[in-house]
């Protein structure tokens, strides 16, 4: 068996699992963004700065899949500096950023071509299969695939369109834009749209697609993440931390998780919420000092960060499946998200679920988590255990290489 993954920019889902088919025997090609292994990092990230990208370098080099060698990875570079240049026209107003976005990823598409053969299975992340990389698998006659981790676009509209009115932003993420177009043209175009939970397959469903094309094989956590919590006392006496992983934006709560910080100042319980990742900037007046900003952080930082916190909240209106909130189930911190973020909780038994935009609430079961050692014990233990069985990247390679193998079958049955 032979697969080509075609990440784009952005995220390393596809890499890591072009890692683990290597480790089956598949030889495997991955197609990904530029990585600049041979370039001073002060260079790689004074580029950042024209571009707007904080610490490039670093998002640039979690590109590298452990487990994959330089002779299975090709860096696209072109597309990316291509991108670039054209979000610099929009940052000077020469260029409207739905425009930007699309040319590059279709540019990305057909720079990755002339890679796009010898080979069983094109699996591609939505987006990056037009400008001609979809249309030349099936020429070649391979087998397509989208991988598309996040709600379908016309669903995260009705879960996040009165979040940016409220606030008078654009809507960036508009179904009818030419970007989420694009996007959902690698879906409609391909044999297969792979999905990361059952939350977005249903929004699949609701929006059209038949069942049988829509497979949901949820990512694997890694297995050193297992079990880092074993006491559920507070790590700290200041106060109790809780702790968000990821963009801090509208659309996975930040404006939540502000209100949520002020209630429970105003009701005296002590607490700091510390958040990693990128910020944007909420134009929210008189934020807390107890949320405190870390910014961007090695992965292989994660697990001290999670090891010395005591609560992970997450009110998200929209996700895939949260890797960071599976990485929290794992270490055994109770985790508080809604059902939108598509990661497998039960609610009271591996986690707590509340509602979309209710920052009551979540400050509510905040409180009441503090308050029950025993209950956050218990979420911590019961959520280990089921990531840990279920949910571990060795499980996630099992599922992948069998869904490979079964439409592989169908296709040589239909011969």
């Amino acid at each position: 068996m032979k697969i080509i993954l075609s990440q784009g920019q952005g995220r390393i889902q596809l890499g890591q699992a072009g890692a683990l088919l290597k480790e089956s025997g598949i030889k495997v090609k991955y197609l990904t963004g530029w990585l600049p292994k041979k370039i001073n990092p002060i260079i790689v990230n004074f580029l950042g700065k024209i571009v707007g990208r904080a610490d490039l370098y670093k998002r640039l080099m979690v590109r590298q899949p452990v487990g994959l060698d330089d002779d299975d990875i090709i860096s696209c570079s072109k597309s990316e500096f291509y991108l670039w240049f054209l979000i610099i026209l929009v940052r000077l107003k020469l260029l409207k950023e739905d425009n930007a976005l699309t040319w590059g990823w279709r540019y990305l598409g057909k720079e990755t071509k002339k890679h796009i053969k010898d080979a069983d299975i094109f699996h591609v992340r939505s987006g990056a299969g037009q400008g001609g990389a979809i249309e030349k698998a099936k020429k070649e006659n391979m087998i397509t695939i989208a991988d598309h981790s996040i709600a379908h676009p016309i669903s995260m509209k009705e879960y996040l369109i009165e979040e940016y009115k409220r606030f008078n932003q654009k809507y960036d993420l508009d179904p009818n834009s030419k970007f989420w177009t694009l996007v959902e043209k690698d879906c409609l175009d391909a044999d297969y749209v792979l999905v990361n939970s059952d939350f977005v397959k249903n929004t699949f469903l609701d929006n059209g697609y038949r069942e049988d094309i829509v497979k949901v094989i949820y990512f694997g956590v890694r297995e050193d993440f297992v079990g880092l919590k074993t006491d559920w006392s507070f790590v700290k006496k200041d106060a109790v931390h809780l702790i968000f992983i990821g963009h801090f934006c509208f659309r996975k709560g930040a404006r939540i998780l502000i209100e949520a910080i002020k209630e429970l100042n105003e009701r005296g319980v002590s607490v700091v919420l510390d958040v990693l990742g990128i910020v944007d900037d909420l134009k929210i007046p008189d934020i807390p000092s107890n949320i405190v900003f870390h910014g961007i952080f090695l992965y292989d930082e994660l697990k001290d960060h999670l090891k010395n916190s005591d609560l992970y909240v997450f009110p998200t209106f929209a996700e895939g499946s949260s890797r960071a909130a599976m990485e929290a189930m794992a270490s055994g911190l109770p985790v508080i998200t809604t059902e939108n973020c598509g990661v497998p909780i039960v609610h009271d038994e591996t986690g707590v679920i509340i509602p979309i935009n209710n920052s009551m609430i979540l400050a509510d079961e905040i409180e009441r988590l503090i308050n029950d050692k025993m209950l956050r014990e218990k979420i911590g233990r019961s959520a280990s255990k089921l990531i840990s069985e279920k949910y571990t990247w060795g499980i996630y390679k099992k599922n992948l290489v069998d869904f490979y193998e079964l439409i592989l079958d169908k296709k040589n049955d239909k011969k």
